[in-house]
């Protein structure tokens, strides 16, 4: 299974219907609980008395398929063991069990739960702290970050390393590590079906087709040859 960015994980989120402020926390809880590995499953970790827990979790948000109450949930949804590492799917069962509510990201998560063995919420706070703010997410999942910045040749794209800061990339240079795209190193991965963030990062301007940018050119090829 595949290890998303923290951009593709946003989009992820935001396409199953959380608002922009929760799908930034939910990429911070999605680092914390499956290091973004949408084939991770957890079937108990060890607890303080040397048993382990009662689960099996899924996901990139560990959906716990053992408990009889989200297994329930989970299947009147169609969410099975079968198809729940399915970013999509995973996506939609941690969006069910948020509910519209976030003081549900706590119920589900922990995510106020600090200290202790695990560390819940210290974890996912550092987590949060590190990614870029929600307007810059929101940037990268409509394709507006590859316009952020032409100056000198240079697109702004999600640093291929750990997915964290923004970082000049040469434009046409590709991204390594965490997987760059086409165009300006812009990871188009996370944007599938828009478009204009394809056009963006290969520098063609949204709303002006192939067939127009011909034109225009043949036009200057006749303009020089008459001048000529």
């Amino acid at each position: 299974m595949a290890t998303l960015t923290p951009a593709q994980t946003y989009a992820t989120a935001r396409r199953a219907g959380f608002p922009p402020d929760t799908a930034r926390q939910m990429v911070a809880i999605a680092q914390r609980e499956s290091n973004l590995n949408t084939g991770a499953v957890n079937a108990g970790i060890p607890l303080a008395n040397g048993q382990l827990s009662v689960e099996t979790s899924y996901g990139l948000w560990q959906i716990n398929l053992r408990d009889a109450g989200i297994a329930a949930l989970m299947r009147q949804n169609g969410i099975t063991a079968s198809n729940i590492t399915d970013p999509a799917n995973n996506a939609r069962a941690a969006y069910l069990l948020w509910g519209g509510n976030d003081a549900n990201l706590n119920t589900a998560w922990y995510i106020n739960r600090m200290g202790g063995k695990f560390e819940y919420g210290d974890k996912y706070r550092t987590n949060l702290a590190r990614l870029p703010a929600v307007g810059d997410l929101e940037l990268l999942y409509t394709g507006g970050a590859a316009l952020a910045d032409r100056t000198g040749g240079n697109v702004i794209t999600m640093a291929s390393g750990n997915g964290y800061d923004y970082t000049p990339v040469a434009a046409g240079g590709g991204g390594g590590g965490g997987g760059g795209g086409g165009g300006g190193g812009l990871d188009l991965s996370a944007f599938a079906g828009n478009s204009d963030a394809q056009s963006n990062a290969a520098g063609i301007v949204p709303g002006v087709d192939n067939h127009t940018l011909l034109l225009i050119a043949a036009a200057g090829l006749v303009l020089w040859l008459w001048l000529d």
